[in-house]
């Protein structure tokens, strides 16, 4: 099968974008599965703060079999088939290929979801290791977010999104922009 993909990159610098796609067409035509017959890496443009860049591609390929490594692998953001303009293959060939693709995803939907797990878990002892740490910051004086950012070493956006959580948690009280240890807690916690 002779196709044409499509291959988008977003990142910066415009220099890093532009050379991750050559490295990416670099490695397509190292793979033995594909032969390409042209690549061409276009210029980056400006996407924000962020430089957007793609490569078009046509390429060989001997078997449908050879279809979701493309896909996995280089991740293309489109696929057309140019030849041949008819396809007849054998139903087992195209069970096998759909079964590897649902296979495929399926791992990654695994890898994912324990992802957000380990992420949830994260954040959650993230935040018990913040509170403690603004507990004792809070011990002597009432303080304001950037000087608990500066004493934790988080930005001050970062840390008065943690506070205004813990302050509707109940866990510190605000006043005036200044945070301090929420008595009725500490009451709760010394008993």
């Amino acid at each position: 099968m002779l196709l044409r993909i499509i291959i988008e990159v977003l990142g910066a610098p415009e220099a890093h974008v532009e050379e991750t796609l050559r490295l990416l067409l670099q490695k397509l035509k190292e793979k033995k599965e594909f032969r390409v017959k042209t690549g061409r890496v276009y210029k980056p443009k400006p996407a924000g703060k962020l430089f957007t860049n793609f490569a078009e591609v046509e390429l060989w390929i001997d078997d449908l079999s050879d279809l979701p490594e493309l896909v996995f692998e280089f991740m293309p953001s489109s696929i057309e088939i140019l030849e041949p303009a008819e396809i007849h293959e054998d139903p087992r060939a195209i069970s096998d290929f759909l079964n590897d693709i649902m296979a495929r995803l399926h791992d990654v939907e695994m890898r994912l979801k324990t992802t957000i797990a380990e992420n949830m878990i994260l954040n959650k002892n993230l935040s018990g290791l913040l509170a403690n740490a603004v507990t004792l910051l809070l011990r002597d004086s009432e303080k304001d977010a950037e000087t608990l950012a500066g004493s934790v070493g988080i930005a001050k956006e970062a840390m008065q999104g943690f506070m205004d959580n813990f302050v509707s948690q109940g866990i510190f009280i605000e006043k005036e922009g200044k945070y301090a240890l929420n008595p009725e807690r500490l009451k709760w916690t010394k008993s």
